[in-house]
């Protein structure tokens, strides 16, 4: 009997007064504690794979809470979620006569985002939850700056008369003046992204702004390419080397070897025999005459 009576005391101190007591206001009945949306006639689904990692189910969530302010419009429909979203989907289409449209997450990332704009909330306990605001930043700027990039090669395609890209070919002069504009946006894109919250935008962003000048040096330079392809491909044959013998022993090896690539792969761009060449620098080494440059001339 003790024990029934110090159970209700606890549980008054536990939890305070009771509800309608002059310290606690209670809500009126006939109003919802849960939020009420305008209805839609129509639903934009967007199925999200399996495959999506944690950040870009946070990113999707909290553009669906954006989105749906203005009416729950947005239904996302996660294909590994036991509570069979597919079927709650199928069912709420009919029953509210609702017409639908489904699109996939890169599309809806693309309806969404822009304008999308405001304060970060996060909880400073679960650091991590901070990448629901500073992942739709920083897909902002990386769609920005591929944005920019297809226009730019597209230029750098007809400049360099590809069949495959739409458009009269352009001189260099003609190349130089189109690409200005591309090139200031550039500049203004990463200035307003040096101090982003994103880390990893931050630092492109301040390496773009930094070495921005030298980025556009192919456009006014003759035999400079844009990209580093040729160099990657130049190191393939080295890369395979080294994962099938598994480096060298010592520092002569390595000299030795860097060596012989280099000439070889100097040799195969100049479009020389490679053995033609090396028999006859080893040649000219043993009777102490001088030996064909791989050099560029002039």
């Amino acid at each position: 009997m003790v024990g029934l009576l110090v159970l209700p005391a606890f549980v008054g101190a536990l939890w305070g007064a009771e509800p309608g007591s002059p310290g606690q206001g209670r809500m009126p009945p006939g109003e919802s504690p849960f939020p009420v949306f305008p209805p839609v006639s129509h639903l934009v689904v967007v199925p999200v794979p399996p495959t999506a990692n944690t950040s870009a189910r946070l990113t999707l969530l909290s553009l669906q809470g954006l989105a749906n302010r203005q009416g729950a419009g947005v239904y996302l429909d996660f294909a590994d979620e036991r509570s069979d979203p597919s079927s709650v989907l199928s069912f709420v289409v009919a029953h509210y006569a609702l017409t639908k449209e489904v699109i996939d997450v890169g599309a809806a990332l693309d309806r969404y985002l822009p304008g999308r704009a405001g304060l970060v909330v996060y909880d400073p306990a679960r650091p991590e939850s901070v990448n629901v605001a500073t992942t739709v930043a920083a897909k902002r700027f990386c769609r920005e700056a591929l944005t920019l990039q297809r226009r730019l090669f597209r230029l750098w395609h007809r400049f360099r008369g590809d069949p495959r890209t739409r458009g009269a070919p352009l001189t260099r002069d003609q190349l130089i003046a189109k690409v200005l504009p591309i090139d200031k946006r550039f500049f203004a894109l990463a200035e307003r992204h040096v101090n982003a919250a994103d880390a990893e935008v931050s630092n492109l962003a301040r390496a773009l702004f930094q070495h921005h000048p030298h980025f556009f040096t192919f456009v006014h330079e003759e035999g400079v390419e844009p990209t580093n392809n040729v160099a990657e491909r130049a190191l393939r044959t080295a890369v395979q080397w080294r994962k099938i013998m598994f480096g060298n022993r010592s520092a002569e090896g390595e000299r030795a070897v860097a060596r012989l690539l280099t000439a070889t792969r100097t040799c195969q761009l100049q479009q020389l025999n490679v053995l033609a060449y090396l028999t006859a620098a080893i040649y000219g080494y043993r009777r102490r005459q001088a030996v064909a440059s791989l050099l560029p001339r002039g």
